[in-house]
Formats: structure tokens, sequence, C-alpha cells
């Protein structure tokens, strides 16, 4: 019996000393490269980054997808398996550095976030120049991934707004054909004309553009550009305003200004009336027999406060959608000009046309001029 017995001890001593062997040496193994080893290897990249400016403060949100090495795993914490071992939670990804360029230049920091954030906000960027956002993933021991960037980004100064107008004239079209057809008293009109709208307006004339003179009745196209250089100079918007206000109040002004000294003078019949298009031109283009063509206008209120605007419509075959809407402040609604062939007995021809859309301030009326063919 104690014979069995020692032998059954010796047994059992021998077993535990080959079970303890192999777990002392299988955990050795197993964390040697993690605990006791140097740290080398980077994490994965990010993807998908987008940058997005909010225009009105030049600040910048900049997003990513996660590094696929951005997850919680665990790993063995020491060499000691005898009572099961210790394990703790590890992340390959430790932060997202977070870096801009401008114009080709070298990538600067702008901040780090810890690892599982996707997004961040940046400071006002300059107008006018290009940046790229980058995204690099870190491990704890420093080891960068390499940089994901976004696509380019650039905010430009707006372009300060020239203003293109219309001003219709009922003349004596024979005669103003015939001057139209004369080079030389067709310069003469276009130079006079400039003249009075300067004259009118006060500007510079450097900044009245006649575009175009055309027949029938006098029609001008004329562009009052924007005072680029002159911070303190009215804007064209302000002039538009103003000269819209001044022919409704006073449409016997440019008149009279037109049949003083210039080659309108002489043309045999007294300019009787005026009309100033403030609005877009409308080009129906070509309606086929039996056929109706239609254009939207979207009509917006900028202002602070409701508005009430009236809509009418002149000429053969034109028609609108709406005669009146009620806008309240920032509202938009959209008002449908359309013109019929078959109410012009489907005759060929040139067809125009008026859209006035007023407000209860008359300053803000626009006329648009109306084309279909």
């Amino acid at each position: 019996m104690s014979r069995g017995k020692k032998g059954l001890f010796s047994g059992l001593a021998l077993l535990g000393l080959v079970l303890l062997l192999v777990g002392s040496a299988g955990a050795q193994t197993a964390t040697s490269g993690e605990i006791g080893g140097q740290d080398n290897l980077a994490p994965g990249p990010v993807s998908e980054v987008m940058a997005t400016v909010d225009e009105t403060d030049l600040s910048v949100s900049i997003t990513w997808t996660s590094s696929m090495d951005d997850y919680i795993r665990q790993t063995a914490g020491g060499t000691d398996f005898t009572s099961g071992g210790v394990f703790i939670n590890v992340n390959d990804v430790a932060a997202y550095r977070v870096y801009k360029s401008a114009a080709g230049g070298d990538a600067e920091l702008l901040g780090e976030v810890a690892s599982g954030a996707t997004s961040f906000s940046a400071g006002p960027i300059e107008m006018d120049v290009t940046y790229i956002f980058g995204i690099v993933a870190v491990d704890a021991a420093g080891n960068p991934s390499g940089m994901s960037d976004s696509e380019e980004i650039l905010v430009e100064t707006p372009a300060v707004p020239s203003v293109s107008l219309i001003v219709t004239f009922d003349v004596d079209g024979v005669v103003l054909e015939e001057i139209l057809q004369d080079d030389v008293a067709a310069v003469k009109l276009t130079e006079d004309i400039r003249r009075v709208l300067a004259l009118l307006t006060g500007l510079p004339i450097e900044r009245i553009v006649i575009l175009s003179i055309r027949a029938g009745s006098l029609v001008v196209e004329f562009e009052i550009l924007a005072a680029e250089d002159d911070p303190e100079a009215p804007t064209a918007e302000e002039v538009a305003a103003a000269l819209t206000q001044q022919i409704a109040d006073e449409p016997a002004v440019i008149v009279a200004a037109l049949e003083e000294g210039t080659v309108l003078e002489n043309i045999g019949e007294e300019i009787k009336t005026t009309e100033l298009v403030t609005g877009a031109k409308v080009d129906l283009g070509e309606v086929l027999p039996d056929s109706v063509a239609s254009e939207e206008i979207t009509v917006t209120n900028d202002g602070a406060e409701e508005q009430t605007v009236t809509i009418s419509v002149s000429g053969d075959g034109f028609a609108v959608s709406e005669s009146e809407l009620v806008l309240p402040a920032g509202g938009d609604a959209v008002v449908v000009v359309s013109f019929d062939a078959a109410a012009v007995d489907n005759i060929e021809g040139a067809y125009a046309g008026r859209l006035i859309i007023a407000t209860d301030v008359p300053a803000l009326e626009t006329v648009h001029e109306l084309m279909a063919a």
C-alpha cells in the first residue's frame, strides 16, 4: 500500500511538473513580442476623408471613416498563467492627428482626437486659398499610418455683381432703323445713350456698358459695372434700384435727356414713353404651332417682413400662372410664364412681351423682357 501511495504521489508530482513547464513556456512565447518587445507596426490608415466649409464663418468640418485597426481587443498582461493569467484591453489606434496644408505647402498639425473619433472642427480658413486636410492614425508607441487626404477645397471671394438692364423707348421705328444702319450714326447713338445713362445715375461713364441697341421701339440693353476699386462707391444694385425709382417717378427725365444734344433730337417724332427692364430676359424660344412653351421663375422675398407680390404680363400670346402672391419673410414661390402659339393663330414671327413683378416697395419692382418665336 505504501508503495502504491508513493508511486501515485510521485506520478502526480511528475505530472504537475510537466503541466507547469508547458504552461510557463506557452505563456512566455505568446506574450514576449507584445510585452517585452518593441512595437514598430503602424495602424492602418483611415478612409473617406471629407472636408466641408461653412461659408458664413469659414469654419471647416472634417470627417473620416475609422482605421480598420481602431477596435478594442484583449491581450495577455503578463507571463504568469498559473492562476488563469491577466488580460488587458488594448487598441492599436491611440489617436487621430488632423493636418492642414495650403497651396501645396507643408502639412500643419491642427490637433489630435482620441481613437473612436470620426470628426474634427477646424478654425476659419482664408478665402481664395486652396486647402487639403489629412488624417493620420497613430498607436500608443507613436507609429503613424499613412496620411489620408480630403479633396481640395477653395472658398473664393464673391465677385462684386454688376447689373444688366434694358430700357425701352417708344420712338419712330423707321427713323431709328435708318440711324442703326448708318455706322457713324449708330456709334454716336451708342455713346449718346451711354452718356445720358451716366448722367442720370451719377456714375463715371466707364461703369456704363451698352450691350445692344435694337429697333422697333428703341430697346437699349446696358450693364452697370461694379465699382471694384472704390468701396465707398454705390453698388450696381443700388444704382439700378435708384434708376428704377427715378424712371417710375419721373419718366420724362430720361426722355428729355435723350432729346437734348443727342442723335435722337431730330428723330422726327417726340420720344413718348420709357420703360426700364430690370429683370432677366426670358426667352421661350421657338414655339411650334398649337404648342405652349413655358418657363419657371422663382420669386423670393429676401426682406424681414411679409410681402404681397403682384404679377402681370403683357404681349400677345403670353400668360402667367399667378397674379398675386403673399410671401413670408425669406419665403419663395414659383411663377410659370408661358406662350401659346394658338393664341396668335399660329402666325410665325417674333413676339415680345413684358412680365412685371411688383411689391409694396416700388423700388423693388422688376420688369422682365419676354421673347418667343
